[in-house]
């Protein structure tokens, strides 16, 4: 009978990435019985797979609050440069267009929020329906 470190080991392996061979190769463990394991504990190995999985997005990507923070501060001083600017000039096309990209960055990470009352439901606008909206009428008026 393998013992419980053997198999606790090919389910850290196994979470991250490592084949069959490899890991029979480094536990010392037959590859039929890997794979009796891996259906045995598939659970244990998809969660540790997630924290895994987590802890690189964490390391590397920032937290989605984080994000939404810097994209958040980098918008308001786009937005706060593109009220000093005309939009006729090149370089605020650029800032109006990178106004755009950060809006459409943000949404990717926002809920959409809908109030209901009684069987009507009335969405809040998006980042970038707000934009178009607002720079529609600054050139109407």
């Amino acid at each position: 009978m393998k013992d419980a470190s053997q198999r606790d080991k090919f389910i850290d392996l196994r979470a991250k990435g490592w084949s069959y061979q490899k890991i029979a190769d480094e536990i010392g463990v037959s590859k039929q019985t890997l794979i009796n394991w891996s259906k045995q504990y598939q659970i244990e190995i998809n969660n540790l797979k997630a924290i895994e999985h987590d802890a690189l997005q964490t390391k590397f990507c920032m937290a989605t609050s984080a994000r939404i923070e810097l994209l958040g501060g980098l918008l308001q001083r786009v937005r706060e440069e593109l009220d000093t600017r005309d939009l006729s000039q090149l370089s605020a096309e650029k800032l109006f267009d990178m106004t755009l990209k950060l809006c459409n960055a943000l949404g990717g990470h926002l809920l959409q929020i809908k109030f209901t009352q009684e069987r009507d439901e009335f969405p809040l606008e998006s980042c970038s329906e707000l934009i178009l909206r607002r720079t529609t009428e600054e050139w109407s008026a």
